[in-house]
C-alpha cells in the first residue's frame, strides 16, 4: 500500500511523510491535518511533460486549480513556469491572476454562466470554452470582435468513473449534431473558434484507452471540418489509484492515444490535469477517537468527514487507510470508519481489514491532494484543518 504514495514511508515502527515523523506533525499541527509532497507534484508534472513531448506534438499543460487551490500548492505551479491554469469560475480567474499567472496562461471552461460571469470573464480578456448557444450569444455582445473562443464538446462517450457514482447526459457541452449550427451562430456573431475541448471522464482507467481514441478521432474530424481550429483541449481525466483494484491509464498512454489523430493535422494537445498532480501528492492525518463494536461490526470513529473528504460519500469511493503506529504490521480485524458528521452516509470504509486500532492512533487517508481542502465545507461547524505542503 505504501507504495501507491511515494512520499510515505516507515522508520522505527512509525509513518514518515517526506521523512518527517507523522506523528510529530500532528503534535504540533494538529489534526485533521492535509499533507502535501513536493516531491510528488515534481514527479507528475515530470510525467505529463515527458508523455507530452515523447508524441512530438506542440502542447500546453493547464493545472485544474479546482482540485487544489492550496496557496503553497498554486506558487508551486506558478515556479514551474511553463504550467497554465484551468478556471471554472471567475473567482477562481481572479485568484490565479493574483499569483503571477497572465491573461495567455489561463484557460476557462464552465457551464451555466451568468451575465456577470461573462463581464467578469470578458473583461480578464482569457481564453474561455463555451458550450451553449446562449452563453456565445452572451459573450459575444461583451467581447471584441475577433476573439478567440473554445467549443466544449458532448461526445457521449462518458468513461471513468462516471458508470459508478455519476450521470452527467447533456450537462456538458455541444451535441455532435448542433455542432455546425452552432459554429455558424459563433462565426456569425463575430467570434474565431480555435479550440474543440471535451471531457470523456474522471478516473480513467486503463481499459478506456479505446474510448480515448475514438474521442481524439471524433474532435480532430471536428476540428478539420470547422477549419480554424489549432488546439484539441482533452479535458483532465487522468489520475492516481484511488483503490487497490484500480488501474489507472498511464501518462504516455493517454498521450499517444490523444497525438494519434492529432499529430497528423499539426493540431495543438491542450489538457486540464488537476487530480493527476495533486491527487497522489496529498494524505490527511485523522485521530481515531472511538473504537466500539455495535451489533456484530467494529467501528472506528475519527475526526475527519465528508465535508473534508467527500470521495466516499458523493462518490462511492473508498480510500486508503494506514495506521500510523507500526503501519507494517498485519491487519487483523475488520472495522467500518466512521467520520464526525452527523450524517449517515459520513462512512471512509466498510468492513476494511486493519490492524487493531485503538482511540488516540492516528490514521492515514490518501490519497486525498485533489478535491479534498478545495470542496471542505463548514457542515456542523466541523470545517476546521491545517494544510501544509513538505
Amino acid at each position: 500500500m505504501l507504495a501507491n504514495c511515494s512520499a510515505l514511508s516507515v522508520k522505527d515502527n512509525t509513518l514518515q511523510f517526506e521523512g518527517v515523523n507523522v506523528t510529530e506533525l500532528a503534535e504540533k499541527h494538529g489534526t485533521p491535518l492535509y499533507l502535501y509532497s513536493k516531491s510528488v507534484l515534481n514527479q507528475q508534472i515530470s510525467n505529463l511533460r515527458s508523455a507530452l513531448a515523447a508524441t512530438g506534438s506542440q502542447f500546453r499543460i493547464n493545472y485544474a486549480m479546482k482540485a487544489n487551490r492550496f496557496k503553497d500548492i498554486m506558487q508551486f505551479i506558478r515556479n514551474q513556469g511553463d504550467i497554465g491554469i484551468d478556471c471554472c469560475s471567475p473567482n477562481e480567474v481572479d485568484f490565479a491572476l493574483s499569483f503571477g499567472f497572465s491573461p495567455n496562461e489561463i484557460s476557462f471552461t464552465a457551464s451555466n454562466l451568468s451575465n456577470k460571469d461573462l463581464d467578469r470573464l470578458a473583461s480578464a480578456k482569457i481564453h474561455v470554452n463555451l458550450d451553449t448557444e446562449s452563453a456565445i450569444r452572451r459573450y459575444a455582445a461583451r467581447a471584441a470582435p475577433g476573439t478567440k473562443i473554445g467549443l466544449r464538446l458532448c461526445l457521449q462517450l462518458e468513461d471513468g468513473y462516471y458508470g459508478e457514482s455519476m450521470v452527467y447526459g447533456d450537462k456538458f457541452g455541444i451535441r455532435l449534431e448542433k455542432l455546425d449550427e452552432i459554429v455558424a451562430i459563433t462565426r456569425g456573431y463575430g467570434l474565431e473558434i480555435d479550440t474543440l475541448h471535451f471531457h470523456i471522464g474522471w478516473g480513467l482507467q486503463k481499459s478506456f484507452e479505446a474510448s480515448l481514441k475514438e474521442a481524439s478521432r471524433i474532435a480532430v474530424e471536428c476540428a478539420v471540418r470547422i477549419g480554424t481550429v489549432v488546439a484539441i483541449n482533452t479535458g483532465g481525466g487522468l489520475g492516481p489509484r484511488f483503490r487497490e483494484k484500480d488501474n489507472p491509464l498511464t501518462a504516455d498512454v493517454w498521450a499517444q492515444a490523444i497525438a494519434q489523430h492529432t499529430k497528423p493535422h499539426n493540431l495543438r494537445i491542450e489538457c486540464e490535469i488537476g487530480t493527476y498532480i495533486a491527487g497522489p501528492a496529498g494524505i490527511i492525518v485523522s485521530e481515531v477517537n472511538t473504537v466500539e463494536k455495535r451489533g456484530e461490526k467494529l467501528w472506528g470513529g475519527i475526526n475527519c468527514g465528508l465535508n473534508l473528504y467527500v470521495f466516499p460519500a458523493y462518490y462511492q469511493i473508498e480510500p486508503m487507510l494506514l495506521r500510523v503506529r507500526e503501519p507494517l504490521e498485519e491487519p487483523t480485524e475488520e472495522y467500518s470508519i466512521g467520520g464526525f458528521i452527523n450524517e449517515g452516509i459520513d462512512v471512509f470504509a466498510r468492513n476494511r481489514k486493519l490492524p487493531t486500532l485503538k482511540e488516540e492512533d492516528l490514521l492515514v487517508i490518501f490519497p486525498t491532494g485533489s478535491y479534498g481542502s478545495s470542496m471542505s465545507s463548514n457542515h456542523c461547524m466541523r470545517g476546521d484543518f491545517t494544510e501544509l505542503l513538505l
